[in-house]
């Protein structure tokens, strides 16, 4: 089956919820577009304060994948500050940047839960993978 037709089969299962948290829209247009041709519904946020609202008017979300540079924020400390409401949540960190160019983080990161722009099916498929 190729690429852009994947569909996760945990997604499947559970109605995956995902948010999208980035504030490039254009990005985010992109990210949600891919994700829902993969059963994955996200809403989307462009900065911390909009991110924490909406995961908490919506407890069905369970996914994330988070830009790291965020206007006032590193996309690991949000990832930090959303773990402690919803320890259970999933999350990948989407940056423009390769994750040695990063500054350190403050959370331990899977490899393959860190994907560089320009996001694709492959890369995605590749880190919801780590989730199922």
């Amino acid at each position: 089956m190729p690429d852009f037709f994947y569909i996760c089969p945990m997604c499947q299962q559970k109605n995956t919820k995902a948010i999208i948290i980035d504030d490039d829209s254009l990005g985010c247009i992109l990210l949600k577009s891919q994700l829902s041709k993969m059963a994955i519904f996200a809403d989307v946020a462009s900065d911390s304060d909009s991110a924490m609202r909406i995961l908490h008017q919506n407890p069905d979300i369970n996914m994330a994948f988070v830009d790291y540079h965020l206007p006032g924020i590193t996309g690991d400390k949000l990832i930090k500050q959303l773990l402690e409401q919803r320890p259970e949540l999933k999350y990948v960190i989407v940056s423009g940047i390769k994750p040695d160019e990063c500054d350190t983080f403050d959370i331990e990161i899977d490899p393959k839960c860190f994907i560089t722009k320009p996001v694709t099916p492959y890369k995605l498929k590749k880190a919801i993978s780590v989730f199922e």
